[in-house]
């Protein structure tokens, strides 16, 4: 009896300390998600304050529509989180319908994980969006319009997140107030959690992966191409002895008449003067006098335009994949039958850096996307005179105000 009562003893000390760990790491990481939960609030509603602004003077409809949409799912996202976590445990009716949605929706979290498969799929429009863009200029310019957005968008709500109506449909329910979830068998429950893995983010991410490993392969290449080509350039003009001028200053030299209306060099009546002037100041001349490395330097922004978003959600891909991969190989190996605490610290850190994914994109955003710095800096930096004025903003934009290259057509 003593052996017993100590060792009963001993089990209830013990247990005690693990106990009240388990509930220290909970409320620990239910501050840290509440925290992500603001930051992607305020950073995803900015993020739509200022792209929605941007549609009205950029004209770059189909980019930005996808990342204002991008920005109102990680938006509505981070406010589920935050009353998910602020909230009490509803009181759930015996009957009806609202109990059965409680159960199935908000209890079994099965609404804030169709809001992340939304998301996930939405980027990988963002990439086909961006590889048509660089691949084919001409067919983005002419057929990709704003209802190709807008039918991604509706794919990204309708069929993507159509594996996770399983748990809603098929796992949980109301049993007179309290939610349960169905004794399945585990290898159906194990089949359907693989078959989500690979749908829900190994489809969409190897997408991803071999789209965007596609664009820098073609941007490189068209690097190469524009460097050689000035590289030809910058060497034929030693080689024929013809160096690069100034076209409207040496020309104005020759041919515009002195103040005392002396005839110009090579004319001998008012009416040649007049004809050799036309001839000097028409545009044709000065634009064959121009080098060829000059006219490209004004295709450049567009070039730059079409970069810039490019390696911008390159980044955001980067960090999906970094974010989401170690949540997503966690639950697919207990798929495949190995072990998972529900309650241990690892599946808590991967959780939070899975939804710190949807609070980094602002950051992003600002410290890369152009357009964003310059539609931050239209709304928020203009003086008192309506005019724009300088913000203290990491990496401003260097567009100027009266020329903002746009994303449509050309990138």
């Amino acid at each position: 009896m003593n052996v017993t009562t100590e060792n009963i003893s001993l089990e209830a000390t013990s247990a005690a300390p693990t106990e009240e760990s388990e509930s220290f790491q909970q409320q620990f990481f239910s501050v840290v998600f509440i925290i992500i939960g603001f930051v992607g609030a305020f950073g995803n509603t900015l993020v739509c304050v200022v792209i929605a602004s941007t549609l009205v003077w950029s004209r770059s409809g189909n980019t930005n529509l996808l990342i204002l949409h991008q920005a109102f799912i990680d938006d509505i996202t981070s406010v589920i989180l935050i009353l998910m976590y602020t909230l009490p445990y509803p009181n759930i009716p015996k009957e009806g319908g609202w109990g059965e949605f409680v159960c199935r929706m908000w209890v079994a979290e099965s609404l804030l994980w169709m809001l992340f498969v939304v998301s996930t799929y939405n980027l990988c429009m963002m990439s086909l969006e961006r590889f048509v863009a660089v691949s084919y200029p001409v067919v983005y310019s002419t057929r990709f319009k704003r209802r190709t957005s807008l039918l991604m968008i509706i794919f990204c709500w309708t069929i993507a997140p159509l594996l996770h109506y399983f748990y809603p449909i098929g796992d949980s329910y109301n049993d007179e107030g309290v939610c349960r979830k169905r004794a399945g068998h585990h290898v159906a429950l194990a089949a359907v959690g693989i078959t989500i893995f690979f749908w829900e983010f190994f489809i969409p991410f190897l997408i991803m992966a071999v789209v965007y490993a596609r664009i820098v392969y073609l941007l490189r290449k068209q690097q190469r191409r524009v460097q050689g080509s000035n590289a030809n350039t910058s060497h034929q003009g030693p080689h024929d002895g013809q160096p690069w001028v100034q076209p409207q200053q040496h020309s104005h030299l020759q041919v515009l008449p002195d103040e005392s209306g002396a005839r110009c060099e090579g004319t001998s009546t008012g009416l040649s003067q007049v004809q050799a002037r036309l001839q000097v100041i028409s545009p044709q001349p000065l634009m064959q006098q121009q080098p060829h490395h000059q006219q490209q330097r004004r295709q450049a922004p567009s070039e730059t335009v079409r970069r810039n978003v490019t390696v911008t959600f390159l980044a955001v891909f980067i960090m999906y994949g970094v974010c989401w991969m170690p949540n997503h190989l966690t639950f697919l190996q207990h798929g495949f039958g190995g072990p998972l605490d529900f309650n241990g610290t690892w599946l808590h850190l991967t959780l939070a850096l899975a939804y710190l994914n949807m609070s980094i994109n602002p950051f992003i955003y600002a410290l890369k996307y152009k357009l964003f710095r310059e539609g931050f800096r239209r709304l928020f930096c203009c003086n008192g005179a309506g005019q724009l004025g300088r913000c203290s903003f990491v990496g401003r934009s260097t567009l100027s105000s009266g020329n903002v290259p746009t994303i449509s057509g050309s990138a």
